[in-house]
């Protein structure tokens, strides 16, 4: 919108993305290093989505939490989810979704991400793209309205892992 009126310049919002980024890693760097016991979770952003910053910082809020967290980026085919889910075996996958240009193939590979992973590895999504018209057409353990949200739940689904 900004970009539209006139008001910043791509590069400013570039740049601004690039100030987030870098300070994304440095609170990163202040956490420790997630226990050899921690869970697994892995994530990022569809095909199609060009947004990094929300995967990043859901990779942080989950380390914060005692996951052993990994945002795998942005723009990933459905397909590399899949790999990526068989080369780690998680615990937890996450989606952000920010942007969908082709919700009709979006909604069919999701599903069949959601199928590949089975009952015992959950699927939480979020993102501002998931509106009450497409969410209710994917398969998925948990929609996250906001990342404290996906906190809380994250905190709770590792404390039961103790148990």
């Amino acid at each position: 919108e900004a970009w539209d009126s006139n008001v910043l310049d791509v590069y400013q919002e570039r740049r601004g993305c690039e100030i987030a980024m870098r300070l994304i890693y440095e609170l990163r760097s202040e956490i420790p290093p997630p226990s050899s016991a921690a869970p697994i979770a892995i994530g990022g952003a569809p095909e199609g989505d060009p947004y990094q910053l929300p995967t990043m910082l859901v990779e942080l809020a989950l380390r914060e939490v005692g996951w052993n967290a990994t945002s795998l980026g942005n723009d990933l085919p459905m397909e590399s989810f899949v790999q990526a889910a068989h080369d780690y075996d998680p615990h937890m996958v996450w989606m952000s979704v920010s942007s969908v240009s082709e919700p009709g193939m979006f909604v069919a590979a999701q599903n069949q991400l959601a199928e590949s992973l089975g009952e015992d590895v959950p699927l939480l999504i979020g993102g501002r793209a998931l509106n009450d018209k497409l969410r209710p057409r994917l398969r998925y353990t948990a929609h996250c309205d906001s990342i404290r949200n996906l906190v809380e739940l994250a905190a709770l689904m590792r404390l039961n892992r103790k148990k």
